[in-house]
């Protein structure tokens, strides 16, 4: 494994061998990487809006004005792959407010759709989003298609992530050595038996 391209911390906890590092490098460039495109996200909404939202509200907002039809808050919710819709909630709350996006009902289910005002900012967001992204891709046709290879990549590692998460969901805690000793974790009372 040729690990001479990648920035290791090689007496970094959490990569002790060869493969482990290579894979806390990933998880490193990830953070990295969502980092620098929320910066960019949101600096891209400032050109467009002087409008006070987060991230994530930017994120809903786009999704919500996805294929201009409305949807629901599990529905945005699944889309990102989030498991907090009672924060997805709050995020539609605020664009609300903003009158970027209004609640509406189909049925008995809340669904919620892009204003006027909202398709609009979305729009020259967009615009602005093409043309920055245009410029720096310009000329670079083999990198475009590297990041069709990326977005396969991404969307394993994130069904690799998930089935992660539900197998550790299965593990007893009790398994694993305690952050002060090398031995599995037991209760207070069982260790000062042992003593």
């Amino acid at each position: 494994m040729d690990e001479s391209r990648l920035e290791l911390a090689r007496s970094w906890h959490l990569g002790p061998s060869p493969e482990t590092r290579v894979m806390a490098a990933t998880s490193i460039a990830l953070i990295r990487t969502m980092e620098a495109f929320q910066r960019e996200a949101l600096s891209m909404f400032r050109l467009v809006s002087d409008a006070d939202i987060s991230f994530n509200e930017v994120v809903v907002l786009h999704v919500v004005a996805m294929h201009d039809r409305p949807k629901d808050a599990a529905s945005i919710a699944r889309i990102l792959d989030r498991s907090d819709v009672s924060n997805v909630l709050y995020n539609l709350r605020k664009l609300s407010s903003l009158g970027l996006v209004e609640k509406a009902k189909d049925g008995a289910a809340t669904i919620f759709r892009v204003t006027e005002s909202g398709r609009e900012l979305a729009h020259r967001y967009a615009a602005v989003r093409r043309r920055v992204l245009l410029d720096t891709w310009k000329g670079q046709p083999r990198a475009l298609e590297g990041l069709v290879e990326v977005t396969f990549t991404l969307r394993h590692m994130t069904g690799v992530y998930d089935a992660q998460t539900r197998e550790l969901a299965s593990l007893d805690p009790g398994q694993f050595p305690s952050s002060d000793a090398a031995e599995p974790a037991v209760s207070g009372a069982r260790r000062r038996q042992r003593r």
